[in-house]
């Protein structure tokens, strides 16, 4: 990965995870968050900035799927691709469309 790479980072999700009668969907969203820009739309002048970066949440993630080691595997693999393709400019609506989400 080049510098420029998305990074992945991971924390215990307790600054995200103080309400107990979150939803799960809501739990879900929690469990990540990205910053940066989409590759496409960066311009020819983008530079000099930080690089993207992707951090996954453990708590809401053990919450909903600790109790299924396997399970807890695929949902962070699915968080991680979902993650990355908003690098690549992939919106929800297109996840959604390509059965993605």
């Amino acid at each position: 990965m080049s510098a420029r790479s998305r990074g992945v980072a991971a924390g215990d999700g307790a600054e995200r995870d103080r309400d107990s009668d979150q939803s799960q969907k809501a739990a879900k969203r929690a469990a990540r968050t990205s910053s940066g820009v989409p590759l496409t739309r960066r311009g020819s002048h983008y530079g000099g900035v930080l690089p993207d970066k992707i951090t996954i949440y453990r708590g809401p993630l053990v919450r909903l799927y600790g109790h299924d080691s396997e399970r807890l595997r695929r949902e962070i693999r699915r968080v991680v691709l979902h993650e990355v393709a908003h690098h690549f400019g992939i919106s929800d609506e297109r996840l959604i469309e390509m059965e993605r989400y």
